[in-house]
């Protein structure tokens, strides 16, 4: 644990070997030191525990980390999306947490902003490939249940679809 002076404020860093950098702004020293000292002991308290670091991440701090792990070269689109859809409300929760319902609110409220049916369909499949990594990468504990669950509600209310198929003329 490390303090920083900035300004008139104090700066914590806690870092620690396989889990991200966390830091914290207080207006006093002391502050800053118990605020560092809780956060090393829930990071001890989660390893004796063997609970996954990811299991409290939020699904943005997911699709950041999925985002630079760069094991994978994302194409336009994808990166586009991911990068969009940390701004979203769902984004704000913890993945491990989520429910069936939580995608369904996301992809009800993508509807009414406009997106189109394949899509809403996208952000899941996006969302999925964020989930299976993390739980093959980092541990997550988290079920991919909830978000199968909530594919086949979306799909039965046609909320989400495949793209409808292109008719194309060949040119001569």
């Amino acid at each position: 644990m490390r303090f920083e002076r900035r300004g008139d404020k104090w700066r914590a860093i806690v870092r620690r070997k396989g889990e991200p950098a966390r830091t914290g702004t207080f207006p006093t020293k002391a502050m800053a030191q118990t605020w560092g000292g809780r956060i090393e002991r829930e990071i001890l308290q989660r390893r004796a525990s063997g609970e996954s670091i990811a299991d409290s991440m939020t699904l943005k701090a997911l699709i950041e980390w999925y985002v630079e792990r760069d094991l994978v070269k994302l194409g336009r689109s994808k990166a586009a999306d991911l990068a969009r859809m940390k701004n979203y409300e769902i984004a704000k929760q913890v993945a491990s947490t989520l429910r069936a319902q939580d995608y369904i609110k996301h992809i009800e409220s993508r509807r009414r902003d406009g997106a189109g049916p394949a899509t809403a369909l996208n952000d899941l499949i996006w969302l999925r490939g964020v989930l299976k990594a993390a739980r093959a990468g980092i541990g997550l504990t988290a079920s991919l249940q909830p978000i199968e669950d909530a594919t086949v509600y979306l799909r039965e209310a046609r909320l989400i679809s495949k793209p409808r198929q292109r008719t194309r003329r060949l040119s001569t």
